[in-house]
Formats: C-alpha cells, sequence, structure tokens
C-alpha cells in the first residue's frame, strides 16, 4: 500500500491538474542538512508508478527530479541513492537520471562517499564518457635491444 501523501500526488496528477505534475521540493528541501532529501519522494513516486505501470506519470517524475535539482541546485543524497539502488528498480531509467545528475553536477568527492559501489561504478563510468577521456590501458614496456 502507498503512502497516503505520495498517493496524493498520482491522484492529483491522474485527476486533478490535466496532466500536470506539481510537486513542492522546498517542503522536502528545508536545509543543508537534508542534504537530496527532495528526491527520496520522487523515487517512490516512481516506483508507484511502475506497479501499475503508469509511465506517462513515471515519465513526468523523471522531469520532476530534473526540476527539483535546478530549483535546489541539489544532486540525489545518500539516501535517496540506497532507494533507488533497490533491487526492484535495476535498470530503470530513474538510476540512469541519477547517475547522469552526479556525472554532470557533484563533485567528485561527493561521488565517492555513496555507499553503493554499483552507483560510484556507473558515474565513474559516465563521467569518462561525458568528458570525451579514455582510461589509458596498460602497455608492456618494450624492452631495449643495447646492453
Amino acid at each position: 500500500m502507498a503512502d497516503p501523501e505520495l498517493f496524493h500526488h498520482f491522484n492529483a496528477w491522474l485527476y486533478d491538474n490535466d496532466g500536470a505534475f506539481v510537486y513542492d521540493a522546498h517542503r522536502h528541501y528545508r536545509s543543508e542538512s537534508t542534504f537530496g532529501y527532495a528526491f527520496t519522494p520522487l523515487v517512490k513516486l516512481y516506483m508507484l508508478a511502475y506497479q501499475p505501470r503508469v509511465a506517462a506519470f513515471a515519465n513526468a517524475v523523471l522531469q520532476m527530479i530534473m526540476t527539483v535539482r535546478h530549483l535546489t541546485n541539489q544532486v540525489v543524497g545518500k539516501s535517496t541513492i540506497s532507494v533507488a539502488y533497490k533491487e526492484k528498480l535495476k535498470g530503470f531509467p530513474i538510476q540512469r537520471v541519477f547517475v547522469d545528475q552526479a556525472a554532470y553536477y557533484a563533485d567528485e568527492e561527493d561521488i565517492g562517499e555513496r555507499d553503493t559501489l554499483a552507483f560510484v561504478e556507473a558515474v565513474s563510468q559516465r563521467s569518462v564518457s561525458i568528458r570525451g577521456k579514455t582510461c589509458p590501458r596498460t602497455q608492456p614496456q618494450a624492452r631495449s635491444g643495447g646492453r
């Protein structure tokens, strides 16, 4: 059963707002001590959307994640990553959104502090592809012919 407050967002999107998704990010983002918290309810809303397979609402949630990042100038926090990387969301677009967010906007120190190794690896790979850099391959040293 979904959290009533979260279900209210879905119900309002479905019936009251003509398909517009309304979410007050600042209601969930109160101070520096709640870094990235505004994203956690969005992950739960995304999970709610995928249960009945309401792709349009899931897409609206993804768009809101980008809007929240812009409004709060924050990227996803550790607690949200833990929720987003649960097995039932493996490979879902919401993970890619958070990886892209971290790769574009987070400092390397922030990324390394995340508990979820899969997230850190995905962000590292995405950062390399964004910046167009390739990882140097280890080449065997050529031996000199002279003695």
